[in-house]
This record gives C-alpha cells, sequence and structure tokens, in this order.
C-alpha cells in the first residue's frame, strides 16, 4: 500500500515505515481521547462560560447605568439661560458660521474665543448651525 510519502510498509524490510509510525501516532491519540469523558471535556469549556455570565451582565447594567447617568447631567446643562437686556438674540441665516457671527458681532479679539463664548452662551456640542436657530450673542466684560 503507498502513502503520502511514497512508501508502502513492504518497501523498506526491518525498518519502521512513514505510515507505520503515522498509525501508531493515530491510535495513540484515538486512545488518549477516548479515555477522556465527554461530560469532563465539555464541563470546561461550558463551565467557564457559566462563570462569565454574572460578570458580563453587571458590566453591561453598568455601563447602562452610567450613560444614563450622562444623558440627565448633559440634558440639564443645555438649558439656555434667556439673553439678558444688555445682550442681542439673532436667527441664523443661510451661510452663516460661528466664526463669522463671531467676527461680525465682535465677541472677542480673538475669532476662536468668540466662537468659544457663543457656543457656550447658546449650549452647543458641536460648531454647526442651520438657517432658523437663534443665538444670543454673549457680553464679554
Amino acid at each position: 500500500m503507498l502513502t503520502l510519502s511514497g512508501y508502502s510498509s513492504s518497501d523498506r524490510s526491518g525498518a519502521v515505515s512513514p505510515s507505520t509510525h503515522t498509525q501508531s501516532l493515530t491510535s495513540s491519540m484515538e486512545q488518549s481521547y477516548r479515555g477522556r469523558s465527554k461530560s469532563s471535556a465539555s464541563s470546561y469549556s461550558f463551565g467557564h462560560a457559566r462563570r462569565m455570565v454574572p460578570w458580563l451582565v453587571a458590566a453591561m447594567l453598568f455601563v447602562l447605568l452610567l450613560t444614563s447617568l450622562w444623558g440627565f447631567t448633559q440634558a440639564s446643562s443645555s438649558e439656555i439661560a434667556p439673553s439678558a437686556p444688555d445682550e442681542m438674540s439673532i436667527t441664523v441665516t443661510s451661510g452663516d458660521t460661528l466664526w463669522s457671527i463671531a467676527a461680525t458681532y465682535n465677541i472677542s479679539d480673538d475669532i476662536r474665543e468668540g466662537v468659544f463664548w457663543l457656543k457656550k452662551r447658546n449650549g452647543l456640542a458641536s460648531t454647526s448651525i442651520d438657517p432658523g436657530d437663534k443665538l444670543i450673542i454673549p457680553l464679554i466684560n
């Protein structure tokens, strides 16, 4: 019989052929596998997963709690105080940006600082504004 290595068991007299060696390795592996019970092999993999489930559930609940608290703090900090008598209120038109508004109303000597104060006074998370938005021009002392 020819094996993958090209030798048959009768090609070499007195020597162990590669096919015989492979067969003995295979049979010893099968015997060692049969010696273990299936329940012990499966209990290891599932036992480890069962111990991790409570930790995963606790971690997910912790993340859920943190995100819900973060949402409440964001909602309370986004309340905008009404404009003071000295402050001006404008309506954003097409083509307006926070930079152009900060430059037009001379909020600060540095336009970047003016954009910062516009965002802070109006509770904006980003610099994007849309036509029709109402903005309060802050007074900087």
